[in-house]
């Protein structure tokens, strides 16, 4: 499977190959962008560092003449165009991991959540591991790898944090780019294919700094790009849906927000012991409008659900490894109205909160 990929991780080279590492690049603003094949293996897919392509900031005038050189987003950016042109693909899937990645590990996850989302409109076939199911329409992955340090523990974690707040708006920009030229290409060639984003714990505190980049600049623009914006065991203040100078700009930006959240999350209780109420474990306060103009916000407490796709013990990763969550998230990219899920139960008296 080939991943699209945008980075403002350090590039460096090792063995005369490029490679991304644990640190910020020099200029933490700026962000590359290029392609990684990813194959299945036993229990995860696979990086296939040899295949990493990185786009040049510019690449050379082809035989078509151009008087110019393009830009190495745009080179991208027009590739992905071609891809979703075909029939044979489905919607694009952006992807936003969480913490203690290392970049192979993020574009990982991007295929398997491509893996498992894909053909949405049909069940999750029974047997779901890695590399078993041979959707007719695969969504195209593409991940933004910020630059947490790769590792797991409790002193890390600030650092992680603090590179994931920096990163955003590098994040804006990537946002902003492709806002551009999906503006510049022509209606007949957009193939009327699905945009839909998926953010994983720590990743949503980057997601928070760009949606503020976003709406404080004056160049940028808000665009509901997104058709569904899925946040998963957000490492994020429970207010933050609530609050213009949080996350409550990302309903500008998506006709769907989805929130899924779990009491027993243990890696977002220990973030929870650092900072205020998590919006992962405990879900948006319950003063939080539902509704903005344009979007619907619906938020999934998952605590009862199990993890029968792999196992969890930190109860952390329901978006690939809870067949309940991974149905319901399926549910939510092929469009369904809210109330009308499977398997969703409405909480009394909240309307827009369900439980699973």
């Amino acid at each position: 499977m080939k991943v699209y990929f945008a980075t403002n991780r350090g590039l460096l080279k090792r063995g005369g190959r490029p490679q991304f590492g644990n640190d910020p690049s020099t200029h933490p603003l700026e962000y590359r962008v290029g392609h990684i094949t990813v194959a299945p293996g036993t229990d995860s897919w696979v990086a296939k560092s040899a295949s990493l392509h990185v786009a040049p900031e510019r690449t050379k005038p082809g035989t078509d003449q151009r008087e110019f050189a393009m830009r190495g987003s745009e080179a991208l950016f027009a590739e992905l165009m071609e891809v979703t042109r075909d029939d044979a693909t489905g919607d694009l899937l952006i992807v936003i991991h969480g913490a203690a990645h290392s970049f192979e590990s993020s574009v990982e996850v991007g295929a398997r959540c491509a893996e498992l989302y894909s053909d949405p409109m049909e069940p999750l076939p029974d047997d779901a591991g890695v590399g078993r199911i041979s959707p007719r329409k695969p969504m195209i992955p593409f991940v933004f790898s910020y630059p947490p340090n790769g590792r797991s523990n409790p002193l890390d974690y600030f650092q992680d944090r603090y590179d994931a707040s920096v990163s955003g708006p590098a994040i804006a920009r990537a946002y902003a780019r492709l806002i551009d030229f999906v503006a510049k290409t022509r209606a007949d060639d957009r193939c009327g294919k699905k945009i839909h984003l998926v953010v994983h714990s720590l990743g949503n505190f980057a997601l928070r700094s760009a949606v503020q980049a976003i709406s404080s600049s004056a160049v940028m623009r808000p665009v509901r790009l997104f058709d569904s914006a899925i946040l998963v065991h957000a490492d994020e203040d429970n207010d933050a849906l609530k609050l213009d100078q949080k996350l409550r700009p990302l309903t500008r930006l998506a006709d769907d927000v989805v929130v899924y959240y779990d009491r027993t999350d243990k890696l977002v209780r220990l973030s929870d012991s650092v900072h205020d109420d998590r919006l992962g474990q405990k879900g948006p306060v319950t003063s939080t409008p539902m509704t903005a103009p344009g979007c619907r916000i619906s938020a999934l407490d998952c605590e009862a659900t199990e993890f029968d796709l792999a196992p969890d013990r930190q109860r952390h990763r329901h978006y690939i490894k809870n067949r309940a969550v991974v149905n319901d998230i399926r549910q939510v990219i092929a469009g369904r109205d809210p109330g009308a899920i499977s398997g969703r139960k409405p909480q009394d008296g909240l309307p827009g909160f369900y439980r699973l």
